[in-house]
């Protein structure tokens, strides 16, 4: 994965499903989470 490869803690992308952003980041044990970012106005 990208972010293992360059040591990021995350990843800001945009969803093909949604076409929303997500940011994905890696935890302090090593799993990753993702947060939906709203909708802009």
């Amino acid at each position: 994965m990208k972010m293992e490869l360059c040591d990021d803690h995350f990843l800001i992308y945009r969803s093909q499903e949604d076409l929303l952003l997500k940011v994905l980041y890696r935890r302090r044990d090593g799993s990753y989470g993702i947060v939906d970012l709203p909708k802009e106005a």
